[in-house]
């Protein structure tokens, strides 16, 4: 009996087997399977695996390449604006210079001609009050 039983147990492990493999026949196409027909089917994944994630990394590096060479493009735009602006600066110091030594000049001449023109007031005023000390007399005596 148990000799029975262990001829059925191998007699449905052999249907099985045979199930198995005629499937795997039916979806590779190959009569004869062995671990040798698995092998190509590794390597064909492996390689899309890497061609894959040197796609990725290709595409990673390029966008990385881009954002540089924007990024280069955009300090070299400021960096030209800023030497317009130190140069607007400069052109602006240098009028700033020149209208302040101008303005001290004129408010040196103002200066003076405020002198003089106070000289000549207490001029004009001293003939006025001789004129005036001159006149009275002469009313007097007439």
């Amino acid at each position: 009996m148990l000799k029975h039983f262990f001829e059925l147990a191998c007699y449905s492990h052999k249907i099985h087997y045979i199930r198995c493999a005629s499937q795997l026949h039916k979806t590779t196409g190959n009569k004869n399977m062995s671990t040798s027909d698995f092998e190509p089917r590794d390597q064909d994944s492996k390689k899309v695996i890497v061609i894959i994630v040197i796609s990725i990394l290709l595409g990673v590096n390029g966008l990385l390449l881009w954002q540089f060479f924007d990024k280069k493009t955009h300090l070299e735009q400021v960096s030209r604006e800023l030497d317009t602006t130190v140069a607007e600066k400069e052109s602006l110091s240098a009028e700033l210079q020149r209208v302040k030594a101008e303005y001290d000049k004129l408010n040196q001449e103002n200066s003076s001609l405020q002198n003089q023109l106070s000289a000549k007031d207490e001029e004009i005023k001293k003939k006025l009050l001789r004129f005036r000390n001159l006149s009275i007399p002469a009313m007097q005596h007439n």
